[in-house]
């Protein structure tokens, strides 16, 4: 004798032999389950497959709500940012097209060493609540900025080959040309991950030198008739 709370049989077979008592269910998937009329069953024998399929016709339909909706609120959050902070944004394109290697360096610090020194603050007493802000508050907000700002650098780097003339003063349309093209590259497996990965990277790592820059009072000029997605001089000294 026996007494088990459920039976869930996927991919094969089974036998619930007499004696048996299943206090909950029997369930099936892809598979079968034979009750011996000694045994004691509870609950249900049922098949999986057909709830699985309605749980799916739910779930497909809200989940594509979910990411329209994402999607929708990021190209309007990058509309305000071009919109609110467009000579910082200028500033941050500027850098990451004239200086990828600090760009580069900023970009990795920004992604491995604070999450770490956050890690670690949160050892003291006195610094984890600091850590604890770090980590949930200014470093998402910080990745969430850094990939809207290399959305706009990309459709900057997309207007500047399609048309002439020097780029708007403020980059409404390069934002949203920006974030769909790469919100469509996150859509493909790997690659698009990749993508979605080195384009934060370098716009985590524009902001953080950037602010870098401002905090020693290195001020970033950005060549007022040259694209900022474009490969320009630095300035003279």
């Amino acid at each position: 004798d026996a007494q088990v709370e459920t039976v869930v049989v996927a991919g094969g077979t089974a036998t619930i032999g007499p004696g048996t008592q299943v206090t909950g269910d029997v369930r099936t998937l892809n598979g079968t389950a034979t009750v011996d009329p000694a045994a004691s069953v509870a609950g249900e024998v049922s098949d999986l497959g057909p709830q699985l399929v309605t749980l799916g016709i739910v779930l497909v339909p809200a989940l594509l709500l979910l990411i329209v909706g994402a999607a929708l609120v990021t190209v309007v959050v990058a509309l305000f940012v071009a919109g609110l902070a467009a000579r910082q944004v200028r500033q941050a394109e500027w850098l990451i097209s004239n200086e990828p290697g600090p760009s580069l360096l900023f970009g990795l610090l920004g992604i491995f060493v604070l999450p770490l020194l956050a890690i670690l603050a949160l050892i003291t007493v006195v610094g984890a609540p600091v850590g604890l802000v770090f980590l949930f508050s200014v470093l998402p907000t910080v990745a969430y900025l850094g990939w809207i700002v290399a959305a706009i650098w990309v459709g900057d780097w997309v207007l500047a080959r399609t048309r002439s003339g020097e780029p708007a003063e403020r980059p409404y349309l390069a934002a949203v040309i920006g974030v769909v093209l790469l919100g469509a590259a996150a859509l493909i497996p790997v690659v698009g991950s990749l993508v979605g990965f080195v384009a934060s990277l370098f716009g985590i790592g524009s902001l953080l030198l950037l602010g870098w820059r401002t905090f020693r009072r290195e001020p970033v000029v950005v060549p007022a008739a040259a694209p900022a997605a474009a490969p320009v001089a630095p300035p003279a000294a």
